[in-house]
């Protein structure tokens, strides 16, 4: 369908009523004799998106662009402006003009910009909680994640492998004489999230991201439905909320580190084959002994 690429995480298309064009410091009205009501029944607004001319999901105007609507003679409120950074050109941020509208009334707005030109989509919208969104990218990610977290080792295994991980490693790189390259390639990755600072609980990032480092998945799509802005807080790519994925070597140490109650270890490597440690053998075992002894 044509509005398929600007589907809001939290405001589904149900019925397209509109499109038209905004131009700089040029003012059409746009009318509708009478508004229909919503196809569906449950929770429904009425709705506003930017759009490309290729139908592909725009910000709205920077607050230096002034863009007024106003929808039967009165102001529909302030459009919510995209964040600073030049590559969050996607916020998937719609203007909500329930409250101006009524069903079976004529609906005439007008909009007005002095430097910023969209085409725009008038829609009546399904409306989801963000618990509602965040459960739905919670599952995609994860039915997506084509590695399974190995959660079915006994405790034992897991304390000994995790343990001899870089010993194996690192014996195998003196035989093949490479050690400073495959060290070199090893990528350190904090267990905190950079947005909340807190312990990730399911580790995300963007299918196109190519970093090793994560994000809390719960977090970052509260944090995107709040600032409307789909991007990736390390990279700073866009994510939308399908393109999230779960990292399965950082979601198995978070549960082998939680199985052997090691939280207060918020780092570890990953190495270029999949393997990961946390840190020296001196440090796995002095926090194994801690653990042992409390």
């Amino acid at each position: 369908m044509l509005w398929d690429a600007v589907q809001s995480p939290q405001y589904p298309i149900l019925q397209l009523l509109k499109i038209f064009n905004v131009h700089p410091s040029a003012s059409i009205p746009i009318s509708i004799a009478s508004l229909p009501a919503p196809p569906a029944a449950g929770a429904v607004a009425l709705m506003l998106f930017p759009v490309t001319s290729d139908n592909l999901p725009l910000s709205w105007p920077l607050a230096n662009q002034g863009v007024t609507i106003a929808v039967n003679g009165t102001s529909a409120g302030d459009v919510p402006h995209p964040p600073t950074r030049s590559s969050a050109a996607r916020t998937l941020a719609g203007l909500d003009i329930t409250r101006h509208a009524q069903v079976g009334s004529s609906l005439v707005m007008s909009v007005i910009s002095t430097g910023w030109s969209s085409t725009m989509l008038l829609a009546w919208c399904g409306v989801k909680t963000v618990h509602d969104v965040v459960e739905e990218a919670r599952t995609f990610a994860m039915d997506c994640t084509t590695a399974k977290v190995r959660s079915s080792k006994p405790a034992a295994a897991i304390r000994t492998n995790t343990l001899h991980s870089g010993a194996s490693h690192s014996m195998g790189c003196e035989r093949q004489g490479d050690a400073a390259d495959v060290d070199s390639a090893v990528v350190e990755v904090s267990l905190r999230c950079p947005l909340s600072h807190g312990r990730i609980v399911i580790p995300a990032r963007g299918v196109r991201c190519e970093h090793e480092s994560t994000f809390d998945l719960d977090t970052f799509v509260r944090h995107a439905l709040q600032v409307h802005s789909w991007n990736c807080p390390v990279c700073d790519g866009p994510v939308g909320l399908r393109e999230l994925r779960v990292h399965s070597i950082v979601a198995e140490a978070l549960f082998i580190l939680s199985d052997l109650s090691l939280e207060v270890c918020d780092r570890i490597h990953v190495w270029p084959d999949g393997r990961w440690d946390i840190g020296s053998i001196t440090k796995a075992k002095n926090l194994t002994k801690a653990h042992d002894v409390g």
